[in-house]
Order: C-alpha cells, then sequence, then structure tokens
C-alpha cells in the first residue's frame, strides 16, 4: 500500500497529463505502444489512455494484479472517455484499490474501495475528495463543490449534508483491456465539422511546477487560456495567457518538451 502511495504521487509530480499530443499525430492509430511508452519516459506525459495503461503494466511488472475500468466525465455526450487502474488484492484477497496519476487533478494515492456507500475524505495538496458508489455499481469520484458556482445538477451531498461536485464515473463492472478511444476522438476533439483537430478547442495541461506549486491550463473554443497556479496553503492564482506566455511557461520548466512538437502545437508564427 505504500508504495503505490509513493508511486502515485511520484507520478503525479514528474509526468504532467496533457492532451497536447492529440493534436500532433494526424490519426490516433500512429500513437503506438513504442510511442506511449517514449512519452512517458521522457517526461512529456499524457492523457489518461496514455498515463494509466503505463501504470498498469509497471504495476504488473512488479507482481500486482491489475485490470482497467471505463468511466467518464459528468456532462460527456460519450460515456467511454476515460480509462481506470483498479489494483486488486492488495491488503486482503479481493481487495480493490483505485491507482490514478492519469487525471486532471491531483489523485496521489491509491484509493481503498471496500467502503459501501461513501469513502473518507482525502485531502492531495490543494484538492479535497470524497468517493461514492451507486446501486449501478458505479464509483463517483467528487471534490469538494462551490455552490455558489452553477452545475449544481453534478453535485452529490454525503451522508453530513457536505456538497461534492461530480469529476469522474467509473464503471466497476466494465473491465477495459484497452481504451476504445479512436471510436469518440472525433466528437470529442473536433470542431465545428474540422477534419482537423485544434489544440485550442479543448486543451488540457497540468502538471506541478515542483513540489509545493501546480499549475492547470485549459481552453475551449475560442475562449481564451484560463491558467491556474495553485501553491500552499491552498493559494490560487487565475489567469489569462496568451499562446506565446504559455509556450514561455512550457520552455522554462518543461524543457522535455521537444521545438518540433510544440511548433505543431502552438503554430510555426510563435518561434520567429
Amino acid at each position: 500500500m505504500a508504495f503505490l502511495n509513493r508511486l502515485t504521487e511520484r507520478m503525479n509530480k514528474t509526468i504532467p497529463f496533457t492532451n497536447c499530443h492529440q493534436f500532433t499525430f494526424p490519426t490516433l492509430c500512429e500513437i503506438d505502444e513504442p510511442e506511449m511508452c517514449r512519452m512517458m519516459l521522457s517526461a512529456e506525459g499524457g492523457p489518461c489512455w496514455v498515463i494509466n495503461p503505463f501504470t498498469k503494466a509497471l504495476l504488473e511488472q512488479f507482481g500486482y494484479k491489475t485490470h482497467h475500468v471505463c468511466g467518464h466525465n459528468p456532462g460527456d455526450i460519450v460515456c467511454d472517455t476515460h480509462i481506470g487502474t483498479i489494483v486488486e488484492d492488495v491488503s486482503y484477497p479481493g481487495s480493490l484499490h483505485l491507482v490514478e496519476p492519469g487525471t486532471r487533478r491531483p489523485l496521489c494515492g491509491a484509493i481503498p474501495l471496500n467502503f459501501e456507500r461513501e469513502s473518507p475524505e482525502y485531502k492531495f495538496h490543494y484538492l479535497r475528495s470524497k468517493f461514492f458508489k451507486d446501486d449501478q455499481d458505479r464509483l463517483i469520484w467528487c471534490v469538494h463543490a462551490d455552490t455558489t458556482k452553477p452545475g449544481r445538477q453534478y453535485t452529490m451531498y454525503d451522508s453530513s449534508g457536505k456538497a461534492w461536485s461530480k469529476q469522474v464515473i467509473f464503471f466497476l463492472n466494465q473491465r477495459r483491456n484497452w481504451h476504445p478511444f479512436t471510436k469518440i476522438i472525433r466528437a470529442f476533439l473536433m470542431a465545428n465539422g474540422d477534419d482537423k483537430p485544434s489544440p485550442f478547442n479543448g486543451l488540457v495541461f497540468f502538471a506541478y511546477l515542483n513540489e509545493e506549486q501546480i499549475i492547470s491550463v485549459l481552453t475551449r473554443q475560442d475562449k481564451p487560456i484560463v491558467r491556474y497556479i495553485y501553491g500552499p496553503g491552498d493559494f490560487l492564482q487565475r489567469s489569462i495567457v496568451s499562446k506565446s506566455e504559455l509556450l514561455r511557461l512550457l520552455h522554462e520548466y518543461f524543457p522535455q518538451y521537444p521545438h518540433e512538437k510544440l511548433r505543431q502545437v502552438f503554430g510555426t508564427d510563435l518561434f520567429h
């Protein structure tokens, strides 16, 4: 158990969660297993369907018994947009733990799934999390909800009445050998009927800048790029950044990204 906690924390702190690679390959079929391993071992990172299968394979090399389950984000028009990793028989025969280094927010530990309806509350860096189970054998990951914001249809309440916002819904009885992402990638990434994916129609980037700070970058369609930086004491800095500013940040903190890949994502005009 201690090893799983350390592994998950270190992967969160060294491997960025990002979907920028999806915009540098004409088709997902070009991202094969050797390329996925290269992305991970070079610390370029990737989305859930790169990080979590790598984690599963790594754990199996250490002798752990694992399997994948499918999941999705609340509000997704398709319900197979995430892949999670379950580790079996860690605490006792039949025990299950969720090991998730491949998410947009930090889950820096193995989550035991031996609860009935709701888990204890967890806190990883700035994020307070809780897990629920329903009658359909679904596991629902939630974070502490800000009830002053819209989106209340995605809010759950624990036994004490505290509000929690849904993040990912896992289908515990639907195992996956591999993520069927090619079936939904066009609907998931394409905008306005365009045949080429545009990173600034849905760029996600999440990583630790150091042991104490986290950066999270999001952009949707023509909206500005929003950068969040979380620091000690749950300090949050929110700012709007340009593509060139984001590029400079990546150069400074993430030198493992090759220039050619950044050219494909951000455009050649930013390199002059």
